[in-house]
Parts: C-alpha cells; sequence; structure tokens
C-alpha cells in the first residue's frame, strides 16, 4: 500500500489512460481495502519500486489498533473520491 519510486495509475490498463502520478510514500488501492469493492484502477511502475503489501485483513486490525492510521486513511480516500 506504500512504495518508493515513481509509478502511474492507469483507470484502463489495455487502454494505458493516464489518471494520475503518485509520489514516494503514496498508497494507493485504500479506498478497495476500505470500502470492500474492488479497485477503481491499475498500477503501473514508471521506474524501480519497492512496494508493499497489505491484505485486508491487516489493514483491518491496523485501522482498530490505530485511530490516527484509520483517520489518515479515510482523508486520503475522501480527497481522491472528491477529485473524481
Amino acid at each position: 500500500m506504500e512504495f518508493s519510486g515513481a509509478i502511474s495509475s492507469d483507470e484502463r490498463i489495455e487502454l494505458a489512460w493516464h489518471i494520475a502520478g503518485i509520489g514516494a510514500g503514496s498508497p494507493f488501492g485504500e479506498a478497495a481495502l476500505l470500502n470492500g469493492e474492488k479497485r477503481n484502477a491499475s498500477i503501473r511502475a514508471l521506474s524501480y519500486c519497492d512496494v508493499y503489501r497489505l491484505d485486508k485483513s491487516d489493514f483491518d486490525a491496523l485501522r482498530s489498533k490505530y485511530a490516527e492510521f484509520n483517520v489518515k486513511v479515510e482523508e486520503v480516500v475522501g480527497k481522491r473520491a472528491n477529485k473524481e
């Protein structure tokens, strides 16, 4: 859910639509984890990246254990939803 390096978000990978660039340390896929829905975009690395995977059960455990993490996730999801 967090990475170092440069990536882009492609809504339709087969057509390679560039939707957004995401900077180092930025999460992606959080809306799907938060809402229990399918991802709404695919990610393609533009250069070497270190990427960390967080499954739903661990994501939910972090949200329950760390209130500040939960608030930050909801802020990110809200900001991105408002851009659409």
